[in-house]
């Protein structure tokens, strides 16, 4: 589902320039009250799997039954066409779809550019239900002045998946590893040449993306602190390129580009032990990475115990929507955050882990996943998930994030020294805010 690109990435930046400042909602102007006699016709802005998702979730009994005057139309793109359009229909005013899906990457500049209705304000006083959600997520598509833009519907706590065969061929563990060093040399038993060409056949990871932005809180508030200062302390910074660069001289890490033929192909022909992502990747993995490899895929948290949110999904109302439906399209944002019937159908459609607080304890969290050996893969994203800390996201994040993974890329190629990268990435994100 996440997919960080630079391009689509600096396309918003640009774009955000357009509305910055600009697009907020005058509080309830207008706006009619819902009317359970009335038929309203919603659409939906969704990219990828969100389709099968929402169309689970609103096919449920407690849709039909809640809101039978509600007919819900979805229009799908994938990821990139998806938030390009949007970014382009929010900075311009167009006409935007009643609801509008966004990911996590995109989250940040939102919020800090305008162009959604504030959920926080009257008529919708979104508070009540706001307590409901994943307080992190939920902290994510907020303002400084409390201003609510989007609500979270699915979070990605992030895990280690790993196939256990080639872990068991090595005498390894990726279970409980107590830090990224460890990490390091476990993944060095796992690093093999098979063919004795010189060239490891099988590596730890497929890509340094993988742990490029863990540590940093997925990039999510990660590079200006509250007084303004840029990348400190430096230390957190340079654990992270100095990792890269061991892994890449242990020859751990292969330098597949992710979403690239040989990086797919990876999870399903062995070349590949372990992925470090959200959640949602194990439905990719289902699916159509490594839909053959059932029961030998595991899951294990990160190393060292990190805690961090690595994707997800929100939902928000563009202003631009007329005030005759958004007191309807509330209805129905509401439905997809607050229902457990309709979140659990979500994450049971395309494993996008659930936002709303209350199903982490449900029964269905506890059984077993036959993909997974039959292991509770569920009871770990939930442990993940309540201790992810809350994090305010930065104007200048997707830039931030697109110039980090540039410098990252670098020094896998050994253009540039640790050293050298986080200077650079200083002086280039403190360039932008000027």
């Amino acid at each position: 589902m996440k997919r960080l690109l630079i391009t689509v990435l600096m396309v918003l930046v640009v774009l955000g320039s357009a509305f910055a400042g600009g697009g907020k909602e005058e509080k309830g102007a207008g706006i009619p009250a819902f009317d359970p006699n009335k038929q309203y016709t919603i659409n939906i802005g969704v990219f990828d799997e969100l389709l099968d998702g929402y169309r689970e979730a609103l096919a449920t009994n407690d849709f039909k039954t809640q809101y039978p005057n509600i007919t819900v139309e979805l229009n799908q793109g994938d990821w990139d066409g998806h938030h390009e359009r949007l970014v382009t229909v929010i900075a311009a005013g167009d006409k935007s779809n009643d609801i509008e899906a966004i990911d996590e990457a995109f989250i940040g500049g939102f919020i800090n550019g305008g162009g959604f209705v504030d959920l926080s304000a009257v008529p919708f006083n979104c508070s009540g239900v706001a307590k409901q959600l994943a307080p992190f997520a939920l902290k994510n598509s907020t303002t400084t002045e409390g201003q609510v833009i989007a609500l979270p519907v699915d979070i990605a706590p992030a895990v280690m998946f790993y196939l256990k065969p080639l872990a068991d061929a090595a005498g390894v563990s990726l279970d409980n590893v107590k830090s990224w060093d460890e990490f390091i040399k476990i993944g060095q038993k796992l690093t093999i040449d098979k063919n004795g060409d010189g060239t490891p056949d099988q590596y730890l990871l497929a890509t340094p993306e993988d742990v490029a932005l863990v540590a940093l809180n997925n990039g999510v508030g990660a590079w200006i602190d509250k007084d303004g200062i840029v990348m400190e302390p430096k230390e957190k910074y340079m654990s992270i390129l100095n990792l890269l660069k061991k892994m890449v001289d242990t020859k751990t890490v292969a330098n597949f580009e992710s979403w690239s033929e040989p990086w797919m192909a990876s999870y399903s022909n062995g070349s590949v032990s372990a992925v470090i992502s959200g959640a949602w990747f194990a439905g990719a993995l289902k699916g159509y990475l490594s839909p053959d490899q059932g029961g030998e895929w595991r899951a294990a948290k990160l190393p060292g115990n990190v805690y961090v949110n690595m994707g997800g999904s929100f939902l928000g109302i563009p202003s631009g929507v007329s005030n005759d439906n958004k007191a309807a399209a509330w209805e129905v944002l509401k439905f997809l955050t607050t229902n457990p019937k309709a979140q659990l159908a979500t994450f049971g459609t395309m494993g996008a882990f659930p936002a709303l607080k209350s199903v982490w304890n449900d029964p269905f969290m506890n059984e077993g996943e036959e993909y997974f050996g039959g292991q509770k893969v569920r009871l770990i994203y939930a442990d993940v998930v309540k201790n992810i800390p809350e994090v305010t996201p930065g104007e200048y994040d997707p830039t931030a994030i697109g110039i980090w993974n540039t410098a990252i890329a670098s020094v896998v190629e050994g253009d540039l020294t640790p050293e050298e990268a986080y200077e650079q990435v200083k002086m280039q994100i403190t360039a932008i805010m000027d």
